[in-house]
């Protein structure tokens, strides 16, 4: 070990001279490594606290269902606001029944997505409660997340659908 490096390379160089540990960019085998640098891919290497329990999957899997199903409704709100305004515009005020549907199924896509919006605060706002949870709890959750916002969602649009063809 030469005198020029840090206190962290000279314990990573210090460790990998008896060790076998993957480069984390190509896994080629570092030990023995002379300089902080793989010699395999010329990544830069340095010394780092891991936890098991530090696993991103399951965390961007909730955050990405969540958003995704926020993005929707708020596509189909932004369509139905068009669509209503033009449609008002054009032909006149829909009759009152129509309008009480109309309104009920906005107010449902409203609340669906002011619901994942929440999901998406609290998911973020809760990072590290969430990676304190073991990796196997992550991932059950993350992926009854992801179900679950997609079954409300499917049970929704049928819903909507079923009630529309019976208009």
């Amino acid at each position: 070990m030469s005198d020029n490096h840090t206190g962290g390379e000279g314990a990573l160089l210090s460790w990998l001279a008896g060790n076998d540990a993957p480069c984390p960019v190509c896994s080629y085998n570092l030990r023995g490594l002379k300089e902080p640098r793989c010699p395999e891919c010329a990544a830069p290497l340095h010394l780092a606290v891991g936890s098991t329990h530090f696993v991103t999957g399951p965390w961007v899997l909730a955050l990405v269902a969540l958003s995704l199903a926020m993005g929707f409704d708020g596509v189909v709100l932004v369509l139905m606001t068009v669509g209503g305004t033009i449609g008002w515009i054009a032909e006149g005020p829909p009759p009152p029944g129509f309008l009480w549907v109309i309104g009920s199924i906005y107010a449902g896509f409203t609340v669906l997505a002011s619901v994942c919006g929440l999901g998406v605060w609290l998911l973020l706002r809760g990072r590290r409660a969430w990676l304190s949870q073991t990796p196997r709890r992550q991932w059950r959750v993350a992926v009854g997340l992801f179900a679950g916002v997609g079954v409300v969602h499917l049970l929704y649009g049928l819903a909507v659908v079923t009630y529309m063809q019976r208009l």
